[in-house]
């Protein structure tokens, strides 16, 4: 088995649990309309609780198959400075470039939280970082699986702009996660950053100045020897 085919192969994984998604998606859009239902925004709400569901179900799997040893951290501050702040700053750079007009949505802000700010982070460490770059590394140099682990989870986010926020992100969180061996530091930065994203609408000089300051000392706290 060539590179290309045991890449593939690690692929598998975040491959399957992406096309049932949309598949759960797709088959929950299609039940509510042949119910009889026809609002779109209530089909909006809907949606959410399938995602955190659906998302409980990959993190138990992933936690069942892929067993993982948490180590306690003493010191949770760094991280979460690094988050919120990594995530400011890539909002605030993307809003100056791309001028959005509204990006509030229907979506009831916990629950906005609990599924995109909480969950869907939990799943996506253990499945990027835990699975999917642990694959790589056995194989691969450390530095080649940083690199392909980044591109993959980039790619997985489909629009262009989202696709920019993820490739830093993700440089970031796995180059975390390569340092500290340890999921904990990574989630806890990707639930910080997604969170803090909720929250913000539009570009503000103060605060991209604000988290640039805050970047350099989350960053300087985390990778500290």
């Amino acid at each position: 088995m060539n590179n290309y085919q045991k890449i593939l192969k690690s692929s598998i994984p975040i491959i399957l649990t992406y096309f049932l998604s949309y598949g759960i998606i797709l088959l929950s859009i299609l039940i509510y309309f042949c119910l009889g239902y026809s609002s779109i925004d209530k089909l909006i709400n809907i949606l959410p609780y399938i995602l955190i569901i659906t998302y409980l179900f990959y993190i138990i799997y992933f936690l069942k198959k892929y067993p993982i040893s948490i180590k306690k951290k003493n010191k949770y501050f760094p991280y979460l400075l690094l988050g919120i702040s990594l995530s400011v700053f890539l909002n605030m750079i993307l809003f100056h470039v791309s001028h959005p007009t509204n990006s509030k949505t229907t979506i009831p802000l916990f629950l906005d939280i609990i599924a995109s700010g909480i969950i869907g982070p939990i799943y996506e460490e253990l499945l990027f970082r835990h699975i999917f770059y642990n694959k790589l590394k056995s194989f691969n140099s450390k530095k080649k699986s940083l690199y392909l682990t980044t591109i993959i989870f980039a790619l997985i986010h489909l629009t262009p702009l989202k696709m920019i926020y993820a490739l830093f992100l993700g440089f970031i969180l796995t180059k975390v996660y390569q340092q500290k061996e340890n999921i904990l530091s990574p989630i806890l930065i990707h639930v910080s950053a997604n969170i803090t994203s909720t929250f913000l609408f539009e570009y503000n000089t103060y605060l991209f100045f604000l988290s640039l300051i805050s970047l350099f000392l989350g960053s300087y706290l985390v990778f500290k020897k």
